[in-house]
């Protein structure tokens, strides 16, 4: 419901930060403007300088409502020797204001044995009465201890989330000699092998109950080009990794890392071992703010009606759904660190022989 005309400063900013620029441009051209410019904040201008009747704004309003039912999770890491220094910064620093232009304000509380650090800050959002109304936003972030690292784990709704997430990690900081490290799992930190073996062996650790049927899309990225793949391109991937094989040795794979390509994102359709159940899981990888995204895309189970079978959707608990996340961050955390351990070992193996040749050499 939309009570009152939206003003001229709110449909500029809808048209610039909550819809597409492809969805501004198909609810101009259904008004009979068609707008011809490549930056949003054009197309902000000219939906903002027309007026429309209150059943355009209510359809406008129904392209930025989105469906929130889903999760999209990530994390950040570091050294669990430091835990004890981080759990007393963030205690020492809880009740704190860290950014007074939105009141972002820190709280710390321990549930079931668990760190939990809720950030609260007010955040422009859609409204049910205007188009844009200011709302209090909270970021629950968990932190969960392993064996040799610590990681902060958090839900996102919108990428001010993470830009949150680190803005509070640069204020753990802030007055710390010694800095303590975060790390977020980053393909720039693997060689172009790596980043395909990455996928490849998450593709061989699914976790029971659950198996992988199909991968349903996939991205190529180099440097700043980013695509998704055909489908008679996904035809032969989808062969190797349901057989087991190796990725490297797929031929579409060996030209893509000769190219310079390397593999961004993959959406993998997983099913239920003992039941009708599936969920469909995206991994990806991104680089503007860097971060690692896992997030379950839909869920559902399977029901024969008569010869076909359909596809029912169901939309798993949070619960459900956090465990299911949380899980996968953790094999895709171990299968990363072990790219990297063996990635460290070469070259130091290499190292070593380099010394040894030149030792050989001078006698």
């Amino acid at each position: 419901m939309i009570r009152n005309y939206p003003q001229k400063s709110h449909v500029r900013r809808i048209f610039k930060d909550y819809v597409t620029g492809d969805q501004g441009k198909a609810f101009l051209k259904r008004k009979g403007i068609l707008a011809f410019c490549l930056r949003k904040e054009s197309l902000a201008d000219i939906g903002a300088n027309h007026y429309f009747d209150r059943e355009s704004y209510v359809n406008l309003k129904k392209t930025m409502d989105v469906d929130n039912n889903y999760r999209k999770a990530s994390r950040v890491s570091f050294d669990k020797k430091n835990v004890n220094k981080f759990q007393e910064i963030i205690e020492n620093i809880n009740n704190t204001i860290i950014d007074e232009t939105d009141n972002t304000k820190v709280r710390v509380t321990r549930e079931n044995g668990k760190t939990k650090i809720m950030l609260k800050y007010e955040s422009i959002q859609p409204s049910k009465i205007d188009l844009l109304d200011y709302t209090q936003k909270e970021l629950e972030i968990t932190l969960n201890e392993g064996e040799t690292k610590c990681s902060l784990d958090y839900n996102i709704e919108s990428p001010a989330d993470g830009r949150k997430v680190q803005q509070l990690l640069d204020y753990v900081n802030k007055d710390e000699k010694k800095p303590l490290t975060f790390e977020m799992l980053s393909l720039e930190k693997l060689k172009a092998t790596g980043k395909i073996e990455l996928f490849d062996n998450l593709f061989q650790h699914i976790p029971k109950p659950w198996s992988l049927e199909e991968i349903r899309k996939l991205k190529v990225k180099r440097n700043s080009k980013e695509e998704k793949l055909k489908n008679d391109q996904l035809e032969g991937i989808n062969s190797a990794a349901l057989d087991g094989k190796n990725l490297i040795e797929n031929p579409f794979v060996k030209g893509t890392i000769k190219q310079g390509f390397y593999f961004s994102m993959v959406c993998m359709r997983l099913e239920h071992e003992e039941n009708s159940s599936f969920i469909d899981l995206t991994v990806e990888f991104k680089t503007k703010p860097e971060s690692t995204e896992i997030k379950i895309e839909s869920s559902g189970y399977y029901k024969q009606e008569g010869n076909e079978i359909q596809e029912i959707k169901k939309v798993l608990s949070y619960t459900e759904q956090d465990s299911i996340i949380f899980e996968f961050g953790n094999i895709l955390q171990d299968l990363f660190d072990k790219i990297l351990e063996k990635k460290d070992e070469n070259s130091v193996n290499l190292e070593v022989l380099t010394q040894t040749a030149t030792t050989v050499s001078d006698e």
